[in-house]
């Protein structure tokens, strides 16, 4: 699987430049990335972590808390393949309530689930009211509440690790992998009708090198709060184009 190193061609800016750069290598960059294995787009995937777990990427994981709600180390995994190398792979569509501020509707996103089906994540079909309460019939625990409202979650057995499943896609020459990898800053443009671009990031690797990527698009697969972590570093970022998946 070639891997592009951040030392490669510091000084050539042209080989750089991306239609398309992926922040994040876990469960949805590498949906992603395989969907457009036939674009015939030119992909950049940034992934913070290495090809394998160490202790210097390790030691990104921590943040700090406050409030009484704690967030556990191993809920963002810095490694090729994301929280996929470790989780239980347990997944959920969203309820209608969480796309009521979406541009999509539950509707429209429930074919995308369809084909989500084949990177291991669960048959939509699954969640019907049926094939639950098959489920629920040999178990020995049931939920009975009127003040609980049940969120079913359904894991493939065995999980599927997105870093082994789907690394075939970097053996397209349109599609690269920067590991070691961590973003730190992203620069953007305003155009005269008001409208944020972002243009290009920074991203420094492991020996403390810095590096810039240039891209026509730019998105966010780095998880819920490692996203969140990336938009506080962009100004304006509500009005960029700047896709985001978790």
């Amino acid at each position: 699987m070639p891997v592009r190193k951040l030392t490669d061609n510091l000084q050539n800016i042209e080989e750089n430049r991306y239609d398309i750069c992926i922040i994040g290598s876990g469960p949805a960059g590498l949906t992603l990335c395989g969907e457009l294995i036939d674009s015939g787009k030119k992909i950049a995937v940034i992934e913070c972590g290495g090809l394998i777990r160490n202790e210097i990427n390790d030691k990104l994981r921590e943040v700090k808390n406050e409030g009484e709600i704690k967030i556990k180390n191993n809920s963002r995994e810095r490694v090729f393949g994301g929280t996929s190398t470790t989780w239980a792979g347990l997944s959920a569509p969203m309820d209608k309530i969480d796309l009521e501020k979406w541009p999509i509707d539950y509707e429209e996103l429930k074919k995308y689930y369809k084909e989500a089906h084949k990177y291991g994540f669960p048959n939509i079909d699954d969640f019907n009211l049926g094939s639950i309460d098959n489920i629920r019939k040999k178990s020995d625990f049931t939920l009975e509440s009127e003040n609980l409202v049940e969120k079913i979650f359904i894991a493939k057995d065995p999980p599927w690790n997105f870093a082994e499943k789907n690394g075939y896609v970097f053996n397209n020459i349109n599609i690269d992998l920067y590991t070691d990898s961590t973003v730190i800053h992203l620069s953007s443009n305003k155009d005269s009708a008001g409208k944020t671009t972002i243009t290009n990031i920074l991203i420094k690797n492991i020996d403390g090198t810095e590096y810039k990527i240039f891209a026509e698009n730019f998105i966010l697969c780095a998880g819920g709060i490692e996203n969140v972590r990336l938009l506080h570093v962009c100004a304006n970022c509500s009005e960029t184009r700047f896709w985001w998946y978790s």
